[in-house]
């Protein structure tokens, strides 16, 4: 089942709201999570008409002295080429741009072509849970250890939720690799694909959406995940029967280091 780019965007607003707190103006959606504010991807601004964009807002200007951070979400269209917009810079912060294509699954038998020998399953239990905070979030704690923290609660707290089913791929009860998978109004949305550096090109990645998505609970309901625009990610999805959907441009503001600091 195929999407278009006002299904997907209708659907990314509320996959957002649904871990973040939201603010809705007429031309900006600010959505903030008090569980890890130092993570910008769940602190941001929608921008709903980005070629609108001329100068910064006073609430914008706010965050990014507060969290050292600005990321705004541009809007969700059909064409690579209209995703793109400018805005201002920002004195003191370095930037990046981040390109975003949306696909949907649109040939569900290509997922059966993904299958290896490892063991797969849901996260149904606190041992699971555990195992998975391990893997997949490691790396917060060389970031800081209240930003592990953080990362923690949010994990403990969605796994509490009827939204969202974390799956795991293990090898002598190690975690090689993990995926996320959301219940939105009108599909699935596949998130967090991750495997192990050493256990890498067996197939993992593929294998681990495939059992996500087949084990859905609405069949009647597609599915359909997010990527970076020419990542190395894409051939693997296109493989897994996603087509490209939609497309949109965010942009990122950050504090370096040793600004911070002094």
């Amino acid at each position: 089942m195929g999407m278009n780019p006002e299904q997907i965007e209708k659907n990314e607003l509320y996959y957002y709201g649904l871990v973040n707190e939201e603010q809705r103006s007429e031309q900006v959606n600010r959505y903030s999570n008090t569980l890890v504010p130092q993570m910008y991807d769940h602190n941001f601004f929608y921008i709903k008409e980005p070629q609108l964009v001329s100068e910064w807002s006073t609430a914008m200007k706010e965050i990014a002295a507060e969290q050292k951070f600005l990321k705004l979400f541009g809007s969700i269209v059909s064409e690579q080429q209209q995703a793109k917009w400018k805005v201002p810079m920002m004195e003191g912060y370095d930037y990046s741009e981040e390109q975003l294509v949306y696909m949907s699954l649109v040939d569900p038998e290509a997922l059966n072509k993904s299958q290896t020998e490892i063991t797969y399953r849901k996260a149904a239990t606190e041992q699971d849970v555990q195992l998975y905070r391990d893997f997949a979030f490691a790396d917060a704690e060389n970031i800081s250890l209240s930003f592990a923290k953080e990362k923690d609660e949010l994990i403990r707290w969605l796994y509490q939720s009827a939204f969202v089913d974390f799956y795991i791929a293990v090898v002598n009860d190690k975690v090689v690799g993990s995926v996320d998978i959301y219940k939105l109004q009108n599909y699935y949305k596949v998130e967090n694909v991750y495997v192990d550096e050493a256990y890498r090109k067996q197939g993992i990645a593929g294998t681990l959406i495939k059992t996500a998505v087949q084990e859905r609970a609405d069949k009647r309901l597609g599915a359909g995940l997010t990527t970076d625009v020419g990542g190395m990610a894409l051939s693997l999805y296109k493989k897994l029967g996603f087509a490209e959907t939609a497309f949109s441009v965010n942009h990122l503001f950050t504090k370096p280091v040793e600004s911070v600091s002094n």
